[in-house]
């Protein structure tokens, strides 16, 4: 982030930021916290139309789900 990493970066075909990446895993709160403080969009769409907080619900990860809340 430091250098200029844009916290919304998609390069993959399903559509996945950094923050549906962050969402999935468990353990993650301080990544997601960083890549919102430095921009990362609660409201990206993944290809399958599901956004960070939806991953991090459907993964199980309660402490993510609960920063990723719209």
């Amino acid at each position: 982030m430091e250098k200029g990493a844009d916290a919304n970066s998609v390069q993959n075909p399903g559509g996945i930021t950094p923050l549906h990446i962050a969402a999935s895993r468990s353990g993650s709160s301080d990544i997601i916290r960083l890549l919102l403080k430095n921009g990362a969009d609660k409201k990206s769409l993944s290809s399958e139309e599901q956004v960070p907080h939806a991953i991090a619900l459907e993964k199980g990860n309660t402490a993510e789900a609960k920063l990723l809340e719209i």
